[in-house]
């Protein structure tokens, strides 16, 4: 080969690298070489960004040198890239205070998907990760309108109270997640009302049997409840929830494994076991539970219905009925103890006809109430799971929360075989490759 006819061919091959990389480039086409893809959206994610037809813009709050800034702007690029009717921006707080209180946004980290063609309409992701701004997405598009009641008359837990006991910050968390909350005094005997979802939180008092006949009835008809039982709290909630396979079991859960409980405290458990295919839990990281009761699930052979738990404690945790440090298994229940359970029961309304409809009815029950309160919603991933849950008993099927892939950690560990292998490469066979190279360049130069 002539020197001549080499520099065209080197020219030729210059010129169609640089058109390849020009139009991957314009193309915005990419790779994802991760084992769980967890450099690409979720299935969930692209799903309800394939319903976006109208331009909508994400604005996340971060100051310049935050952790989490640039991870965030490399998120919001995914889902410009998935559709290009999204826009983004990332604006520094402290520089933008005005754009901040316009959105409604007051946490560092949070973001505000807003609807450009009408700006009133606003949803706010608490988090700027994958499933908080896709369920904002969801909301926004999709025109979810929720109310969330907290029920009251017997000493439940009440959303204006600003204690540490009170939900002031769980009712707010709500709020900014695009809810209406409201009260009803169930003890007032005015029944439930227009509420897509009931919370009821530790009552002090034992409910009426009205209230108890009133709650079922509004569950019967396809209504949502939370229900959140406490130790300390001298009620049982079991009769609202027994018809559909959940009850509430008298005790304190104590943690035995010392990596699964607060420094010093076992009555307080770190939850990071779940039921996988739960939404109420799904991609939930570790949550945790200042004194807890246990609650127990059974099939109650309605075919329809699906019960389980969905958070326990470790194999070392149980259920102390005895009022003792120590195990007792006469009277104490081992672990793993249900902390949380749900319960999904639907049926068909006149089926096989033009007016066919499914009523469902959806209960979520947890043996702690403080993981919600005031005082410990903001720890790990209480808020989590608190809005999380909610949204799995308010939200159609199609807005289930969409759900990251997570890296996993893999540990490289280096014997000494790998070890030596890896030197043998290193320090052997690639320069080895240079030189054989380099001798053969070499050869055909002295050919000539």
């Amino acid at each position: 080969m002539t020197p001549r006819r080499a520099f065209v061919w080197m020219a030729a091959f210059v010129v169609v690298v640089l058109a390849v990389n020009v139009g991957i480039g314009r193309a915005h086409i990419g790779w994802d070489l991760t084992a769980e893809g967890s450099a690409s959206l979720s299935s969930e994610t692209r799903r309800v960004l394939r319903d976006v037809s109208r331009r909508i813009e994400i604005t996340a709050f971060f100051p310049r040198e935050a952790p989490g800034r640039v991870e965030a702007a490399t998120l919001l690029s995914r889902y410009r890239r998935a559709n290009r009717r999204i826009t983004f921006r990332v604006l520094d707080p402290q520089l933008a205070p005005g754009e901040a209180q316009r959105l409604g946004v007051s946490e560092i980290g949070s973001a505000a998907v807003q609807d450009v063609a009408d700006p009133k309409r606003i949803e706010t992701a608490q988090y700027t990760i994958e499933i908080d701004i896709t369920s904002a997405l969801a909301r926004l598009v999709r025109g979810v309108d929720a109310t969330v009641c907290f029920a009251a008359g017997h000493g439940e837990r009440e959303p204006e109270a600003s204690e540490g006991t009170g939900y002031s910050r769980a009712a707010a968390l709500l709020t900014s997640n695009g809810y209406r909350t409201r009260t009803v005094n169930l003890l007032a005997g005015r029944g439930i009302g227009r509420c897509d979802a009931v919370i009821f939180a530790a009552p002090t008092t034992r409910p009426a049997t009205s209230v108890v006949r009133t709650i079922r009835s509004y569950l019967a008809g396809g209504g949502k409840l939370f229900a959140l039982a406490d130790p300390d709290a001298n009620t049982n909630l079991t009769p609202l929830t027994e018809p559909w396979g959940i009850r509430f079991e008298r005790g304190v859960i104590l943690e035995g494994d010392s990596a699964s409980h607060l420094p010093t405290d076992v009555t307080t458990p770190i939850v990071s076991r779940y039921a996988g295919g739960s939404a109420p839990v799904r991609g939930l990281g570790p949550t945790f539970f200042p004194g807890a009761m246990g609650v127990d699930t059974r099939d109650t052979g309605n075919p329809g219905l699906t019960v389980t738990g969905i958070a326990f404690t470790s194999p070392l945790g149980y259920l102390d009925r005895a009022d003792v440090t120590e195990f007792d298994p006469k009277v104490d229940r081992e672990g793993p103890i249900a902390i949380g359970a749900a319960a999904d029961d639907s049926e068909v309304k006149r089926p096989g006809t033009a007016r066919a409809s499914i009523r469902r009815t959806r209960i979520l029950a947890f043996g702690d109430v403080d993981f919600a309160s005031n005082a410990y919603i903001s720890d790990a991933a209480n808020a989590r799971l608190w809005v999380q849950g909610i949204d799995w008993l308010t939200q159609p099927e199609d807005l289930v929360t969409a759900v990251p892939s997570f890296p996993k950690i893999r540990e490289l560990n280096l014997t000494a075989a790998r070890s030596r292998y890896l030197l043998l490469v290193t320090a052997g066979l690639l320069p080895g490759l240079f030189l054989i190279a380099g001798g053969f360049v070499w050869a055909l130069r002295r050919g000539r």
